[in-house]
Parts: structure tokens; sequence; C-alpha cells
């Protein structure tokens, strides 16, 4: 029987991290107090092209574009080359790639095999070390946050260049990203929501951090894929903390962005903290059952399936993700008690479903999203979706949006036009489906959240003076 593979949340990572192009970033230096140690970069660009929605197996690991600097660029790789294995360790997943570069130190030998001209080709590499990110207009820190389990969390902060004498505390947005186990440290890409965002933001007068997930970038801890919600959730929480509480950032206009699935993590990141507002992009609100369901209706009908192609794969994944959600099970349990339901689909094993381990799923279904936006009372919230935007839907945008105006807050829901779920501007639906995430990167989102903080932030007022004491 033959299966759609959907994009989800989560596995849009797949596209977002080999979509841009690609440009050398110049080196600074890392904040020497709160220094962790570089990871190395292979500097290259595999072809997002490959991944299509109707395609079950994962993309080659084939390069589009080689950075120059990088360690593909001195060892002689090429585009078009597919990497077989690193350091004598096949790979056959971009995703492969990355605990295998953790691995790997500055300056130290290596190897890296790629098939050229269908034979393969073991090469010799002296391995790179990651250049950090710049920002036209703002100061870039690298720094660390610590998890409440104990390690280091790399952080990136960018703070707009301004004179010595401007000693204004600023407004800051804390950036939450995707569900994904990539890094979002990359300082060589472009138009990633990921990148420009924050980068924009910095440009335009806002502190922002991001903060890397523990195991990924040079985050310190478990790998990615073994954490929790709630192990992940904390660590946002710390880096929120952490950016309130720098010198140059105003405690009272600190903001959440959630992008994707970060906008789940949001409203749990709220609770109890003094946040000036919410804004997120491509979201949901509902369980994430009911999520999965949506989501294969939506894009099956979006790929022109029939109906009743359509009721069929429901079934299919309804039976699927009530076993992993409702009964707490893992892939491998579930087929080997349903083998008519087991299907290959990348990011997935025995154990993980779109790169997180089982029990993650578990925890979110058991979270009621619905009840964290609800309990934010008079919070200003901004909920926005792309008109092209098929991996997530504008009902729950204004879902959240009605919870927060019914919370006496100010709830406001945008669409904003020709917008794919990876932020970049189509012409046509359909054409966002054919090129999803390479589309134009814009700056209606940045726009949008500036003309948003102007609309709707309120100075505290001013205590009144003490009445006057005559002698």
């Amino acid at each position: 029987m033959r299966f759609v593979a959907l994009i989800s949340l989560a596995a849009v990572v797949l596209a977002l991290c080999a979509t841009p192009v690609a440009a050398q970033a110049p080196v600074q230096t890392p904040d020497a107090a709160e220094q962790l140690p570089r990871r190395v970069w292979l500097g290259a660009v595999f072809d997002s092209r490959q991944l299509k929605i109707d395609d079950p197996t994962p993309p080659s690991l084939k390069i589009s574009d080689v950075v120059a600097g990088g360690t593909a660029a001195q060892a002689g790789i090429r585009a078009g080359d597919v990497v077989l294995a690193i350091n004598d360790t096949p790979v056959n997943q971009w995703t492969d790639i990355a605990p295998l570069l953790r691995l790997a130190r500055t300056d130290q030998a290596g190897f890296v095999t790629v098939r050229r001209d269908d034979k393969p080709l073991r090469l010799a590499v002296t391995w790179v070390s990651t250049p950090l990110e710049t920002v036209p207009g703002a100061t870039v820190r690298y720094s660390s946050v610590q998890s409440p389990r104990g390690y280091a969390l790399r952080t990136i902060i960018a703070a707009p260049n301004r004179p010595a004498s401007d000693t204004r505390r600023l407004p800051a947005f804390l950036y939450v990203q995707g569900l994904g186990c990539a890094t979002i440290d990359r300082p060589s890409m472009t138009g990633l929501p990921d990148v420009e965002l924050p980068r924009e933001l910095a440009a335009e007068g806002f502190v922002t951090l991001r903060v890397d997930k523990p195991g990924t970038g040079d985050s310190l801890g478990p790998p990615c894929d073994q954490i929790t919600f709630a192990e992940e959730l904390d660590d946002y929480r710390a880096a929120f903390d952490k950016l309130a509480s720098l010198p140059e950032v105003d405690p009272s206009r600190v903001y959440i962005f959630g992008y994707s699935f970060g906008g789940v993590f949001a409203p749990f990141i709220a609770e109890g903290k003094d946040v000036a507002g919410i804004a997120v992009y491509g979201t949901h609100a509902r369980t994430w059952l009911e999520y999965e369901l949506e989501n294969t209706r939506r894009q099956m009908t979006v790929l022109g399936e029939s109906p009743a192609t359509v009721s069929e794969r429901l079934q299919h994944v309804g039976a699927f993700q009530s076993m992993l959600l409702l009964r707490k099970m893992t892939p491998a349990e579930i087929f080997a008690e349903r083998p008519d339901l087991k299907f290959e689909a990348p990011l997935m094993d025995d154990t993980h479903q779109y790169g997180r381990h089982a029990r993650f799923f578990h925890e979110l279904q058991e979270r009621n999203i619905a009840e964290a936006w609800q309990n934010l009372e008079s919070l200003n919230v901004l909920a926005l979706h792309g008109e092209y935007d098929w991996v997530s839907s504008p009902e729950d945008a204004e879902l959240i949006a009605r919870i927060a105006t019914n919370g006496k807050g100010e709830g406001e829901m945008q669409s904003l036009p020709g917008l794919d779920h990876g932020m970049t501007r189509h012409n046509s639906l359909t054409e966002s489906v054919t090129n999803f995430a390479r589309g134009e990167w814009t700056s209606i989102v940045t726009n949008t959240l500036l003309n948003w903080t102007d609309r709707t932030y309120r100075p505290p007022a001013r205590k009144p003076l003490p009445p006057e004491v005559k002698p």
C-alpha cells in the first residue's frame, strides 16, 4: 500500500536546514568569560530539492554548494559530490553527520568519503572551526546559559550598536526555534527564519537571544533526540531569565517569539514570567493527535489526493498515532503489535518520530496547550500564519488570538500574504509546494512584529510624587 509521507512541524527541518544559499561569514571572537568550544564546520550545503513531499525516503547527501573557508572547500570537495562517510563512519542522511562532527576537533586530521563520477573517493581533511555570526548594525556575543540540569547551552545574543552616551535599556526578543534537533548557529546560511528574523530584529533596535538545544551546535548535555518536553522547556525558561537579566535589556519589555513548534513552548515559557507579549508563527494550539490528523488531511488535499485516498490514510495515521500518543508506545512496539501499520519515513526509527524520542510526544500529548494560553491573563499576543503555509493551519492562529482576547489581553491574528511555513514568499500555493522553503525571503514578518510592538506597548505608569510636606 502506498502512503504519502507528510511534513509536520517537526519534519520541516529536513527542508529548512538544506535550503539556503551559503555565504562566508566573517570571524569574531567569542565572549571569553563564557566560552564553549566551537564545533567543527563541514561548510557544505545539501540539495533540498531532493526533498519530495510524496517520497518517504530520506534525501541523499548530495552537495549543492561548498562554502569558501570551510573544511569541504579546503579538502577539494565539490558541488555534486554525495557524502558517504565522515571519518570512515557511513552516513545516510544529514542527521547522521552532526553527531560525527561533534566528535571531531578543530585542526585535527580526518577523512570525508564522497561519491564522485559513480566512484567512492576518500579525501583527507583538516577540520575547520565553525565561523561566528555577524549582524550589520549589531554586536553578536557568543555566550552560554546554565541548564537547570547542570550543563552549558550555547546562546547567541545580538544587541544593536549605539553610542556610549546612549544608556537606555532596550526591548528584547527570545527566539524559540522549531522541533527539530538542528543547531540554530548557522552563520553561513541565509533565508532561514532562525537566522534572518533575529538579525533583522537586532538591526531594528531589539536585543535578541537564541539558545541551542542540548547536544546541538556547541551546547553540552545529552543528545537532543533523547530529551523530554519538560527538559527542553526548562532550558528555554532559563534562557528567558538570562535575557531579562542582561544590563542592556529593559526587563519590562521582553517578548517571546515562537516559530513553528516553538510557538507550542511559548505560553509554557511565559508562566510566572514578566513577559511583555508573545508572537508566534505557524504553530498549533490543539492536541498533537488532532494536529497529526488535520495535517494529514490538509496536505493530502493540497497534493490533489482523492477523498477516498485521504480517508484511507487517516485510518492508518489515526491508528498509529493513537497507539503512540494515547497508549504511550514506541514505533517498534506499534509495528510489532500491528505489522499492517508499518511504514518508513525520514527521521523515524524504533524509538523516534520526526527525530524526537517517543516519550517526547507522550508528554506533549498530555500537555493542554490551550489551557497554557488561557492561563496567561492580560497579555498581548500576535498569532501569525502564512497564506501558503500548509504545515500549520490558520484556525490554530485564530484560536490562540481568541483565547488571549478572552483572557482580557489583546489577541490578534494576521495572515501574511504569499508566505510559506519557512517564511519565504511564493506566487501561488502550487509554487509553495514544489519549491517549499525556497521562495523569496522578505522582511514582512519583522515589519509586522515591529508594528505590533509599537501599537501594543504601554509604558509603565509613573508613580505619583509623594505629597508635599509643609513645615
